[in-house]
């Protein structure tokens, strides 16, 4: 288990690494053609630099299982605290923070491809630099994961009879 979370803290460094050289490289070699699109590439590089640190910080381990004699499945997010460089008083918050970067995650492939789709379609949205659309565009995963979180933490948090079956 151990070598795993090296793995993952290695992995988090190479994807931080690898974020900020394409950050540099869309601000400073991208043609001028790309227009807003780099804007949502910088977005996603800064998002993906915040969630591989984050990840690097607490160490989950995703474990999903499958439950044999009721209905349905149970995704379980856990933070081995000796593992993690948090206070045992943060854990918590960090899996529910966990979610929400997940949230934020899905959003933004979700922007990402639509966003694509206007320019492909040749929608007047996006031929004019509207700020308002943009910001938009932007502003949505944030929304989309403070809502994902929101429901983790009041919805799905440890509950006794939960602890007792896992």
């Amino acid at each position: 288990m151990k070598s795993m979370h090296t793995i993952q803290r290695v992995a988090a460094a190479v994807a931080i690494f690898n974020n900020v050289l394409w950050i540099v490289l869309i601000k400073f070699k991208s043609h001028q053609r790309l227009g807003n699109y780099k804007y949502f590439m910088i977005y996603i590089s800064i998002f993906e630099i915040l969630y591989a640190a984050f990840d690097a910080l607490t160490v989950p381990v995703i474990v999903i299982v499958i439950e044999i004699y009721s209905k349905g499945s149970t995704y379980l997010v856990v933070i081995q605290a000796d593992q993690s460089s948090l206070p045992q008083s943060l854990i918590l918050f960090a899996a529910v923070m966990f979610c929400g970067f997940f949230g934020i995650s899905m959003a933004i492939f979700a922007i990402h491809f639509i966003y694509r789709y206007l320019v492909v379609s040749k929608s007047q949205i996006v031929a004019k630099f509207d700020r308002q659309v943009v910001i938009s565009l932007l502003a949505f995963p944030i929304f989309f994961g403070a809502l994902w979180l929101w429901i983790t933490y009041f919805f799905m948090k440890p509950f006794k009879e939960a602890n007792e079956f896992l």
